[in-house]
């Protein structure tokens, strides 16, 4: 025979089976898997089961068989001792044991059946109605399902509905005991309306019995605590919502079982202190109830009637929160009021909680409920008193709002100073918590809206936070906390003074009160002497903050200075003055960041070139707001070190705007430095190029990116360059100027292409082919200087002879020509010839060129001492008589030797002024004319003389002739021309 099935012999073996192991599993010394014990179970259980659905009869001898196996079964569950670890197997073996008498006692069977055999055995269904209540209870209290226990129930009152027809009053104590089973498993299974329903039945079955009635109440009672203590039910909710009900209808069915229980005890006569005190209790809870559905007005009845049977203070409290919750705040205050008076004999301690109680649910009445508990607290006497204050400082922290917390610094500050250490620790540390209730408040609800739930943090302003902080360091710091900690706090109270602060003071008495605020806090900060090293970075860069804030520039300086050496390393030095340098530029402090950046800059050099970049920036910045020469000398030292090398590289990576500004500030500072320090322009320059040029090939606008300004740019750089490399001091070398030369020959070809008229109106074509020329002989030039041999150096190609036909070629630039190739002709032997000839001749052209602006210039006698003076340089730069002879001709051309001429006229006419009137020239132009013109009549002389000596009669005649015409020139009392014309006669020819 198999040991399970659906059929009445495997019923009779399941059962045999049954006994069997719960002898095993009742044996300590026997091993056991209670899973497997488990499935096993299940299993059968699921046979039987199905054996119920079927409906199917027994014969009598079987189920004679199974009623005695399935009782024996049921009475092992009760009387073996079981193991706590196999209690689980108790549960389940006891509910098969109840499934199988059920069924020796056809439960299961056809209803007439059923009810047929227990109408005539009501023992047996005693019997059976037990054991359904007995597993019902045990599956609904220790099981995470409530339908086996309805599954149950609903058997039992099958039974008791086939046995109501047998006159007993055993069939209704049954109904009663299935119905009070019933109530407790709809409970807790959420099913509230059907309690509401068997509420009402057991109302009607228990009229005349006073124990069941009791228990009616007893159970009301409980399920009304649960409800207004907030229990929770033990079992996991079921997934089926319209099963478990809610909240609300958990609420609704509370109040209705408490009217049922009011209606009946009020049926009853109250006679004894026992019934009258059950009765307020009962009121009282309906009160309660009411309050958490928002009957308010209920609730204050219900709590009147229900102080009426108590004369206790719970029901006034009840009162209390429903008045405050309807917002009855002049009610409420009175009540409160009355609970404050020294009859009611509530502890100082029940009152705070009581009002604490009733400000989350009204906070309006924080004032009056504290000013009555600070009176209570006045009259208190000692030792209570001062235990009392202390808890009234407590409230005040707990209720943490704007008004409480002011109250208790007020209060902290004007009380006498307690000794205890503990007292002072407390303090210390809840001030410092509240003055950081903001950062908890905002991760709060950042993670979630809590802003409309009861008992949220308040939104304190950072003045009330500050005062915390300021009375947590200056009242309990001494005895309650250490060095850390109290620096600590200083540095929230600096973040707030910080954060009340605006961008600008303004003269009124709230600004008035930010700067106390501010100096008070900079006034604890100086009296500590020694940081501690965890919080040195961050207490220097606060105390850096506020000390600018205060105008304190020294002071700050010297914290951002700190910085560096506070040994938290580079990177988080970096990070503090980045964060110290956004914050003076938030401030518009543009001058104090940038001079916090310029200490940075030169300690940047393991970070990231766009780190660099960005100080720099910063000081640039504040070079543009202090706009001095001497701060744009020290920046622009700055750049050339430290950010000029990143842009001249590329190593740093530039987008086209950035690359703009670059270039836009270090053309700024170049400018305004062309004067003082001509040097550094042009290296600021030349890196403000090399910014540029990479964005050639950016699709952006040209305006963005600075080309539309790289062609001028690059030719005032070349210019600027060769001036300097007139005077010897070229700042770019040569391979940086070949790549500007290359740059520019681009830029002029480009501009020079067909269609492209309005790019060559930005970059006139003439003068961009002089710059050109100019920077190729500088190159040239300087190859040989560095060579000191013509060899290797193509010479030919500076092109000089073309320079003097160029247009757009200026008079200054041939004499610039001239001078460098005097001076490389003196420094490098074998181009000594060449270049000297080369500059006699641009010297000279120069003249020529200057000769013609005079002759159409009309009367300037400044023109004519320039022409004179470019004549001087060139006799100068004459290294031969040939070169001498040229210099003369264009003089004496200049002068009229042949005809007259501009020139001749205004030096004739300012020479002759003397003759006139016996007075000196009168001007600085006039005298030097007069100075130039007696010095070439004197060389002129002194060189025919020298041919004299050489025989060469035809040369002398030359040097004579012009020598007589620039002494005539002269005033009859100069005495070169009187020494001339006197040696003119005397000296013989050879």
């Amino acid at each position: 025979m198999p040991d399970s099935g659906g059929d009445a012999p495997s019923l009779v073996a399941c059962a045999d089976w049954l006994r069997t192991m719960i002898r095993k599993w009742t044996d300590v010394s026997c091993l056991v898997d209670v899973a497997d014990a488990q499935a096993a179970l299940r299993q059968r259980l699921a046979d039987v089961e199905r054996f119920s659905s079927e409906q199917a009869c027994l014969p009598v001898k079987t189920a004679l068989q199974l009623q005695l196996s399935g009782q024996d079964c049921w009475n092992s569950t009760f009387l073996l001792p079981w193991s706590p670890e196999r209690r689980s197997l108790k549960r389940s073996a006891r509910r098969l044991a109840a499934y199988l008498f059920l069924a020796s006692h056809h439960i299961f069977a056809p209803p007439d059946v059923c009810a047929a055999y227990m109408s005539c055995h009501l023992d047996d269904a005693e019997k059976c109605i037990l054991m359904c209540l007995k597993v019902s209870k045990s599956q609904v209290s220790q099981t995470d399902t409530a339908g086996e226990s309805q599954r149950m129930l609903a058997w039992a009152s099958a039974i008791v509905a086939a046995c109501r027809n047998v006159p007993s009053d055993k069939v209704g104590q049954w109904a009663v005991e299935v119905h009070f089973a019933q109530l407790h498993v709809l409970w807790r299974s959420g099913q509230f309306a059907q309690v509401c329903a068997v509420a009402e039945k057991l109302a009607q079955q228990t009229h005349d019995s006073t124990a069941y009635r009791e228990a009616l109440f007893e159970f009301i009672h409980e399920a009304a605590m649960k409800v207004t203590c907030g229990a929770e039910e033990t079992e996991e909710p079921s997934t089926d919502a319209n099963h478990h009900g809610g909240s609300a209808e958990r609420d609704n069915a509370a109040q209705a079982l408490l009217s049922l229980s009011l209606q009946l005890q009020t049926e009853e006569d109250v006679r004894t202190l026992k019934q009258q005190n059950f009765l307020g209790m009962t009121e009282l809870q309906l009160s309660c109830v009411l309050v958490k559905t928002g009957a308010y007005a209920a609730a204050v009845d219900a709590a009147v009637a229900a102080y009426e049977h108590l004369h206790t203070f719970e029901p006034l409290i009840v009162r209390l929160k429903a008045e405050s919750l309807r917002h009855n705040t002049d009610g409420a205050v009175q009540l409160f009021a009355a609970l404050c008076t020294q009859e009611n004999n509530i502890t100082f301690a029940e009152l705070c909680a009581i009002a604490a109680c009733v400000l989350e649910s009204n906070p309006t009445m924080e004032r009056d409920v504290g000013t009555l508990l600070e009176r209570r607290t006045a009259s208190a006497a000692a030792p209570a008193g001062q235990e009392d204050r202390l808890r009234f400082l407590c409230f005040l922290l707990h209720v943490r709002s704007e008004w409480s917390l002011g109250e208790l610094v007020r209060l902290l500050c004007t009380a006498e100073q307690h000794l205890d250490k503990s007292f002072h620790r407390f303090f210390f540390c809840s001030l410092w918590q509240v003055g950081l209730c903001g950062e908890a408040s905002e991760a709060l609800t950042r993670t979630a809206d809590h802003s409309n739930l009861p008992g949220a943090p308040a939104r304190l302003s950072a003045e009330l936070k500050w005062r915390c902080l300021s009375v947590a360091v200056s009242r309990f710091s001494t005895l309650g906390s250490s060095d850390a900690e109290r620096q600590s706090v200083l540095l929230d109270m600096s973040r707030l003074a910080i954060e009340m602060q605006p961008d600008t003071l303004h003269h009124s008495t709230e600004g008035e009160g930010l700067v106390v605020a501010l100096q008070q806090t900079w006034s604890l900060w100086t009296q500590e002497t020694t940081l501690h090293p965890a919080l040195r970075p961050p207490a220097l860069l606060v105390q850096a903050q506020l000390a600018f804030i205060l105008g304190k520039r020294d002071e700050g300086l010297q914290r951002a200075y700190d910085l560096w050496s506070s040994g938290e390393g580079e990177d988080a030095s970096v990070r503090s003055s980045a964060a110290l340098i956004n914050f003076l530029i938030v401030r518009s402090m543009l001058e104090v960041a940038g001079d916090v950046a310029q200490h940075c800059i030169p300690r940047l050099a393991p970070q990231p070139p766009q780190c660099v970049l960005d100080f720099a920036k910063v000081c640039a910045l504040g070079c543009l707001a202090a706009d001095e020469d001497a701060v744009m000398s020290t920046v622009s030292d700055l750049l050339l070190a430290h950010v000029c090398p990143l842009l001249i590289g590329e190593s740093a990576s530039l987008s086209p705007s950035t690359a703009s500004w670059w270039s836009r500030l270090l053309w700024y500072v170049g400018d305004r430095l062309l004067e003082g320090s001509p040097s550094q322009a042009v290296r600021l320059s030349y890196a403000a190029v090399c910014c540029v040029r990479g964005m050639r090939g950016c699709t952006e606008d040209e305006s963005v990116c600075g080309l539309v300004l790289l062609h001028s740019r690059v030719s005032a750089l070349l210019e600027a360059e060769f001036d300097l490399f007139m005077f010897g001091q070229p700042p770019l070398t040569v391979s940086e100027l070949r790549q500007i030369y290359a740059l520019l020959t681009m830029l002029s070809e480009e501009a020079t292409v067909p269609g492209s008229a309005e790019n060559t109106c930005c970059a006139p074509e003439h003068r961009t082919k002089v710059t050109l020329a100019l920077a190729n002989i500088e190159a040239v030039l300087r190859q040989l200087e560095e060579s000191n041999d013509i060899e290797g150096t193509d010479i030919q190609s500076m092109q000089l002879a073309s320079l003097r036909s160029l247009p757009g070629v200026e008079v200054e630039d041939l004499e610039q020509v001239a001078v460098v190739c005097h001076r490389v002709a003196a420094s490098v032997p074998s181009a000594c010839a060449f270049l000297s000839a080369a500059a006699v001749t641009l010297q000279t052209t120069a003249a020529e060129s200057q000769y013609r602006l005079l002759s159409a210039g009309g009367n300037n006698r400044d023109a004519v001492y320039a022409l004179l003076s470019m004549l001087h340089v060139a006799y100068g730069m004459a290294s031969n008589a040939d070169a001498r002879e040229a210099v003369f001709t264009v003089l004496m051309t200049s002068l009229g030797h042949d005809a007259i001429t501009p020139s001749a006229e205004l030096i004739c006419t300012v020479l002759r002024s003397r003759s006139l009137d016996n007075t000196p020239p009168t001007g600085h132009a006039d005298r030097l004319v007069e100075t130039a013109v007696e010095f070439f009549a004197v060389e002129a002389w002194n060189e025919s003389v020298q041919w004299n000596v050489l025989q060469r009669r035809d040369r002398v005649a030359t040097w004579r002739a012009w020598a007589l015409t620039l002494a005539d020139m002269l005033d009859s009392t100069n005495a070169s021309k009187v020494a001339i014309i006197d040696l003119s006669r005397q000296m013989p020819l050879l």
